[in-house]
């Protein structure tokens, strides 16, 4: 491809979002032009998707945040937004310490609940009928003083195709609508003038109302100002928490969210249980196929698991191979279908590296249910573990979980 791949890839789907033409899922490279080539403004190929509605809402926040940003001129934009777009749902608005939220018209008669007075941490995903449930999720970053875009890289499963880029993950489950770019290199020196502010326009895993015959009625818009020093922040902590191949959470970040769950499962009386995962003759693809085949093997377990594993449920990576899920308020029958769910699918995936001949793997899983005995995580992954083990000595692609599903 020509140029200078710094930008992801956009994907799209018939949607009342955007404009006509865009009917069916596609890849869309997008590039910063070579030295000496036409300049291309890279928001005009935003824009000749987006429908018309959300260009004329993002070139109004550009146009407030242009001017003056303080407190009561953010209150007061949020009623200009409410009455500008007629399908909005709701409008975020994060600035500093502060952040204001309104509920739109649109969103009281989509799901006849009324939350114009109240402050909730998320959308309440149970109010959308079973059959009009869909995430859309869209982040622009825009530098304002300069007008020019920047994103960031991800990786994406969208009906069987997966890209990857280095770090950020946005797993796709079905009937999810994703449209994503991510930066790819360290901001430009630009962004070292202490006036320049990032702003991020983001549409991002939140429930989106569809009429009848499948089009988008309504969706939610967050508007995000990330200052300099917050944006940095907030990669640090994505970056510390992360594992960079696969994008799920990296050994000490499921510890500490996992003790967390626990203690709330035993201060609820919820069961709770364990998966230990590990792919079978993981060396096996790697002296085979080679590093990049391995490498591609673990993003597609990880794409896999995501298809299958439900929102709440806790997915990290605790070294080479191995994998761990916790699933709240699931007991071991629960637990032990999931799982085989979970089997059967990363059996029945193929894996293509670089050329390779296409391969498959399996893999195995130990399950245990937590106890009033168990002082810590830890003590649950040893019991864990444990079924792993068998599982593997017993033959590899099974699951092997604990016999007890009592307290």
């Amino acid at each position: 491809m020509a140029g200078r791949m710094v930008w992801g890839e956009i994907i799209l789907r018939d949607s009342g979002c955007f404009n006509d033409g865009t009917k069916e899922a596609f890849w869309r490279p997008l590039r910063f032009p070579e030295s000496g080539e036409k300049q291309t403004d890279m928001e005009d190929m935003i824009k000749a998707v987006m429908h018309p509605s959300l260009v004329a809402l993002h070139g109004g926040w550009q146009a407030f945040m242009a001017g003056s940003g303080d407190v009561r001129a953010t209150r007061n934009i949020l009623s200009s937004f409410a009455a500008f777009v007629d399908n909005m749902l709701i409008v975020d608005i994060d600035e500093g310490f502060y952040t204001y939220r309104y509920y739109g018209r649109a969103f009281v008669d989509a799901f006849q609940i009324d939350l114009s007075n109240q402050i909730i941490e998320h959308v309440p995903f149970a109010v959308l009928p079973t059959d009009h449930r869909q995430i859309l999720e869209f982040e622009y970053s825009y530098i304002q003083r300069t007008g020019q875009a920047v994103w960031r890289n991800y990786t994406a499963e969208f009906h069987g195709i997966t890209r990857t880029w280095q770090r950020l993950t946005l797993p796709v489950a079905p009937n999810t609508l994703v449209v994503g770019a991510y930066q790819m290199e360290e901001p430009p020196p630009l962004l070292n003038d202490p006036g320049a502010r990032f702003l991020r326009l983001a549409i991002a895993a939140v429930p989106v109302h569809l009429t009848g015959d499948g089009v988008i009625g309504g969706l939610a818009v967050s508007l995000m100002e990330l200052t300099r020093s917050r944006g940095k922040e907030a990669e640090l902590r994505y970056l510390a928490s992360t594992d960079p191949l696969t994008g799920v959470a990296n050994r000490r970040q499921f510890l500490e969210a996992d003790e967390q769950e626990m203690a709330r499962a035993r201060r609820y009386n919820q069961p709770l249980a364990l998966l230990m995962l590990d792919i079978d003759h993981f060396k096996r693809i790697n002296d085979t196929w080679g590093h990049a085949a391995g490498d591609e093997s673990l993003r597609r377990f990880t794409a896999a698991c995501h298809k299958v594993l439900r929102r709440n449920d806790l997915f990290g990576r605790c070294g080479g191979e191995e994998f761990a899920v916790v699933l709240p308020s699931t007991d071991i029958p629960g637990a032990v279908v999931l799982a085989e769910r979970l089997r059967q699918h990363v059996a029945a995936m193929t894996v293509s590296a670089d050329g390779t001949t296409p391969f498959s793997f399996t893999v195995s899983i130990g399950v245990a249910r937590m106890t009033g005995a168990d002082a810590s995580l830890n003590a649950l992954m040893v019991r864990a573990d444990a079924h792993l083990y068998r599982a593997k000595t017993e033959g590899r692609n099974q699951v092997v979980a604990d016999q007890n599903n009592g307290p």
